[in-house]
């Protein structure tokens, strides 16, 4: 290494950081500088850029001490143990949580994760994100509700019809609800499509490496249902103005 701190680059690291990966890549190993120290990157790993990091380096406890001045090494703040085959995360982190102050936690890999992600959502950046899904949400709820409440508008005669062949308000308001499950399924497939398309466009173009996975897509889709049911539910109160004797005039 010449003496110099060997690190793990990040292939998927923003191009604007240098065009490290196809240099590695080419010639094995790369020399560089990483807040004002001379480093080695001696491979690449796959992690990719976020909206909070244009990059990230792995390095051990030795190199990160050096380049982060300040740190003490003997002050751990992560610890991994490895289980054997057949061990039980739950249980062993359990057991092993009883025996230690309550200030130090015991996480699996999936909580770590989830903590990360929580933490990270706790950023201004991460509130904003939040509260424009949140805005995203009430704003659907209204662009839905016209919708149906202009369709019901428009076909009280035939709810009046149908009230006056003995129809209940309970079975025109599950007519309502049917068409708002409809147009909640049919207007999520075409934005699922989209949002596949803007997650490329990112990747491609903007280097944010997204992806909609599968837990995320149900939720979205959930999420999609509610709101129209939701909308459903305030647009029925106009099915209460129906009267049969309307259709007579």
């Amino acid at each position: 290494m010449n003496g110099y701190g060997g690190i793990l680059y990040d292939r998927f690291a923003k191009s604007e950081l240098g065009d490290v990966p196809q240099m590695v890549t080419d010639q094995g190993m790369v020399s560089s500088i990483l807040n004002n120290r001379r480093v080695t990157v001696m491979g690449l790993f796959n992690l990719g850029s976020t909206f909070f990091f244009e990059g990230v380096a792995v390095m051990s406890d030795w190199n990160y001490s050096l380049i982060k001045e300040g740190n003490d090494l003997d002050k751990v703040t992560v610890g991994v143990l490895s289980l054997e085959p057949g061990a039980d995360p739950q249980v062993v982190t359990q057991r092993i949580q009883e025996t230690l102050s309550k200030d130090l936690k015991v996480l699996t890999p999936t909580e770590l994760a989830q903590g990360e992600q929580d933490y990270v959502a706790g950023w201004a950046q991460g509130k904003v994100l939040n509260f424009g899904a949140v805005i995203g949400f009430i704003v659907g709820i209204i662009i839905v509700y016209q919708v149906i409440y202009t369709d019901v508008s428009e076909h009280l005669p035939e709810y009046a019809t149908l009230k006056a062949m003995g129809y209940k308000d309970r079975d025109l308001s599950l007519i309502v609800l049917q068409q708002c499950l409809i147009l909640g399924v049919m207007g999520f497939i075409p934005g699922y499509l989209i949002s596949h398309v803007i997650y490329y466009l990112m990747t491609t173009y903007v280097e944010l490496r997204v992806s909609m996975n599968t837990g995320i897509a149900l939720q979205v889709f959930a999420l999609n249902i509610l709101m129209c049911i939701i909308s459903g539910a305030i647009a029925i109160r106009k099915l209460r103005t129906a009267d049969p004797a309307d259709i007579f005039y």
